[in-house]
């Protein structure tokens, strides 16, 4: 579901930290502490996406520990620094800044806010990745528990019917060609 926080990126965060210190690191009571000890010692962010990826990070950590308030904060901060590296609006990390700010939005009970972001992430996912892509049902589950959560139930089944559908379409798809 929305608070499940799901990484875009093929060299997040763990390219940056050495493996021993990233042991369920997520789960840690002392998370953030250790996060930043890991990080000094091991990895200074030297470009803007670097330090919007262990902003993400300790977002995503926040999340984790209920405090949606300063994850919304992380997040938000990521997708400025994104927007600084010069990142075009169609850039899959500044969908996935959407995503995650959606995200904190939901939990914090600011459905009408988390929609508009989730509906963002979605646009840029359809137009890198198109229709059919599980980013793109990501979104649109996203989208539905948002409208659920409003009460809006017959246009969330309509968002979570088609998240299922891409869904249903690629397992078939992977089990008939072995690949997708």
């Amino acid at each position: 579901m929305i608070p499940n926080l799901r990484t875009v990126s093929p060299s997040g965060w763990q390219t940056y930290l050495p493996s021993q210190k990233r042991f369920n690191i997520l789960q840690s009571k002392n998370a953030l502490s250790l996060l930043s000890a890991a990080a000094q010692a091991a990895y200074t962010p030297k470009t803007p996406q670097q330090k919007a990826d262990l902003l993400d990070l300790e977002g995503e950590i926040l999340m984790k520990q209920g405090r949606y308030a300063d994850a919304l904060l992380k997040f938000q901060e990521a997708l400025k620094f994104r927007q600084s590296e010069g990142y075009a609006f169609s850039n899959l990390w500044v969908a996935q800044s959407y995503r995650n700010i959606g995200a904190a939005n939901y939990c914090l009970g600011r459905y009408d806010e988390a929609f508009r972001c989730h509906e963002l992430a979605l646009r840029i996912r359809k137009t890198v990745l198109g229709e059919y892509h599980v980013l793109s049902s990501d979104s649109y589950e996203n989208m539905g528990v948002v409208l659920r959560a409003k009460g809006d139930y017959q246009q969330a089944l309509i968002y979570l019917q088609k998240a299922l559908d891409i869904t249903t379409l690629r397992t078939v798809l992977v089990q008939h060609s072995g690949q997708f």
